[in-house]
């Protein structure tokens, strides 16, 4: 049996999916947003290191764009320099944004308030 994805309607019915479906879904969407943007040579892609975005970034590329990758620490244990190594191998450059301080004085005071706004 091949691998396959399955996805649901709102209406809850089921459809099953192949990863080359998937895949050429994904690079026909990347190919149509090059042609919807024709100015747009180069796009900014939230780099986690892994496969979702790895594979994205890589239709991208496919799609004729020029990738620029960016990381985000907010303090998650992540391997920061394995994920620019690849990045760079990948997409030639890679920024790593060092957003800890950030996150926790805003993003966490925000989660213990409860966002309440007055």
């Amino acid at each position: 049996m091949k691998p396959s994805i399955s996805t649901f309607t709102p209406s809850g019915t089921q459809r099953i999916h192949s990863l080359e479906d998937v895949r050429d879904s994904l690079f026909e969407r990347a190919k149509s947003l090059a042609s919807e943007y024709p100015g747009v040579k180069r796009v900014a892609l939230s780099y986690s290191g892994g496969l979702d975005s790895a594979v994205v970034g890589a239709l991208l590329a496919r799609a004729g764009f020029s990738v620029f990758p960016v990381a985000v620490n907010i303090g998650q244990k992540s391997d920061f320099a394995r994920i620019k190594k690849n990045a760079k191998e990948m997409f030639g450059s890679c920024v790593i944004v060092d957003a800890r301080e950030h996150f926790t004085e805003n993003v966490c005071r925000g989660i213990k308030a409860n966002f309440g706004f007055s």
